[in-house]
């Protein structure tokens, strides 16, 4: 698993520089206002691609609306496809480290990269 480092977005504008996913995932500090782009280089017949950033924190009993739960954040991108996914909540995604990972149905033609404002 890599730790990717952010790029920020500004006034003057960014062309993100795009990291090769690892297999087993990749992570990211987390302030929640990051998010990650992410593109499919593959083309056909290697098919969709499925990323998955799982929260830490589940579920919550509020004493007002009872027991919430917090679900996955899953996109789904076609060949050729790209989108973006997050930002993601401290409080739910974050891990003991601070940071949160993202996972890859098949990471073999996932090219990402970690954006914030």
């Amino acid at each position: 698993m890599s730790l990717l480092t952010t790029q920020q977005i500004t006034q003057a504008g960014l062309k993100p520089i795009l990291s090769v996913a690892s297999p087993d995932g990749d992570s990211v500090v987390n302030t929640g206002r990051q998010y990650f782009y992410i593109k499919n280089c593959s083309t056909e017949p290697y098919g969709d691609i499925t990323c998955t950033v799982n929260p830490v924190v589940t579920t919550v009993n509020d004493p007002l609306l009872g027991v919430l739960v917090k679900k996955p954040a899953v996109i789904t991108l076609s060949p050729l496809e790209y989108g973006f996914l997050g930002p993601f909540e401290i409080n739910a995604f974050n891990n003991v480290q601070g940071t949160i990972s993202i996972n890859y149905s098949d990471a073999t033609y996932v090219m990402l990269a970690v954006l914030y404002i």
